[in-house]
């Protein structure tokens, strides 16, 4: 039995809504929720790392001159993915998924 939240939890329930036999409104309904879930996470992710990658690129370049060339873009994109996971452990932590 997989624990609630995790991708394969919201894969089993994808199938099981495709598969079953009721009506055709509410089996839409929740096939809209799980792939709006689905596209939350993967954009949560790759938004905070380009805002990360973002932020140490403008230090660099826009405020230090380039002396600091791929220090801050580099820092920043560690921030960036740190903040992503973050935000992915929050998202299957939620009891609403």
């Amino acid at each position: 039995m997989l624990r609630n939240g995790t991708i394969l939890h919201f894969m089993d329930r994808l199938i099981f809504c495709l598969f079953r036999e009721e009506k055709m409104s509410e089996n839409r309904k929740e096939i809209m929720k799980l792939l709006g879930d689905f596209s939350t996470i993967g954009l949560t992710l790759a938004a905070s790392i380009f805002v990360g990658v973002g932020i140490g690129y403008l230090l660099d370049h826009k405020v230090f001159k380039g002396k600091t060339a791929p220090w801050l873009t580099l820092i920043f994109l560690g921030f960036g993915i740190v903040a992503g996971f973050k935000n992915l452990y929050i998202l299957t932590k939620r009891k609403d998924l």
